[in-house]
């Protein structure tokens, strides 16, 4: 057999806490005069290399050393290729000060998932509050790593418009809404039906673009925009309608449906929400300038909500 390993050096602290010595793959020179062996055994048989664990004593008696208030420990654990991540922040008695984990879903992620807990001890924040759009996960995100790729997000949004003065009819209004970001720059096209007491009908049409503010879930945007609206007012029609025989009915009237065509256009500020998610919320503030037929025009304030995946 072969013979045992040498005994460890005195004064060494495995010795001094029954830890047994660690293993290393080969030998080495003794360390210089007033310095501290980094291994305490060897075996020029070995094949795989050991690291002492320092306990809680210890790791407190390095951070009072370096005049540290604290240390920080922690452990990655993987799951399939998920990778867990848990991080302490511990006073010099060693008690828990915080506790941070979170999952990187890729070994591409952990950069991301470390960078977070890192602003999350700095900042003294959870870990959810540190995530902006740099450093959030492929799980979180959800984006490739193309930096001109279009992310497309589809849903429907509800608004009303309240015109001031009369200028502007109020309505409300329905309509498909499609955003489409290439980074911080937005496209938003809306189209739907407005439902109005003075007009039948109201078709609208509407593209605007915008630029976010921030990199966070919570983003606000400003954005200008314009577009065309179609409708058609029975009751224009009819205010000169006569009932020239008393029967109850206007004779001379006209009931075709006159159709107008219209043109708006609109500054706009509005704010995402969720916008690292994969389901969104939106509200827009819009204040439209609307030109019409006959020199007619007005102008008015509309509120929007949206919701889209």
């Amino acid at each position: 057999p072969p013979p045992p390993p040498p005994p460890p050096p005195p004064g060494d602290p495995a010795v001094a806490s029954g830890a047994p010595p660690v293993v290393v793959a080969s030998a080495s020179p003794p360390p210089p005069p007033g310095t501290t062996p980094s291994a305490v055994g060897y075996d020029t048989q070995a094949t795989a290399p050991s690291t002492v664990a320092l306990n809680a004593e210890e790791k407190t008696a390095i951070a009072r050393q370096l005049g540290c208030s604290g240390y920080v420990d922690g452990k990655l654990v993987r799951l399939g290729t998920k990778i867990r991540v848990s991080i302490n922040l511990r006073g010099l008695d060693g008690n828990v000060v915080q506790a941070l984990q979170t999952e990187a879903k890729t070994e591409d992620d952990l950069a991301n998932a470390l960078e977070r807990i890192a602003m999350a001890l700095a900042g003294d924040k959870t870990v959810e509050e540190t995530l902006n759009l740099d450093n959030a996960t492929m799980a979180e995100a959800q984006r490739q790593s193309n930096r001109f790729r279009i992310e497309k997000n589809l849903g429907v949004v509800i608004g009303h418009a309240f015109g001031f003065a009369d200028s502007l009819n109020s309505f409300t209004f329905v309509a498909f809404d499609g955003r489409f970001e290439i980074k911080d720059a937005l496209i938003e096209i809306n189209g739907g039906f407005a439902m109005c007491d003075d007009v039948d009908f109201q078709f609208i049409i509407d593209i605007a673009a915008a630029y976010y503010l921030t990199h966070t879930p919570i983003s606000p945007y400003l954005g200008v925009g314009f577009g065309v609206f179609f409708f058609g007012n029975r009751l224009e029609g009819k205010r000169d309608c006569n009932d020239t025989d008393g029967d109850g009915f206007d004779d001379d009237c006209d009931y075709s449906d006159p159709s107008m065509i219209g043109w708006e256009v609109f500054p706009a500020v509005g704010v995402e929400f969720l916008r690292h998610s994969s389901i969104r919320l939106h509200v827009d503030l819009r204040y439209l300038f609307d030109f019409a037929g006959e020199a007619h025009w007005g102008h008015g304030l509309a509120i929007m909500a949206g919701v889209n995946f």
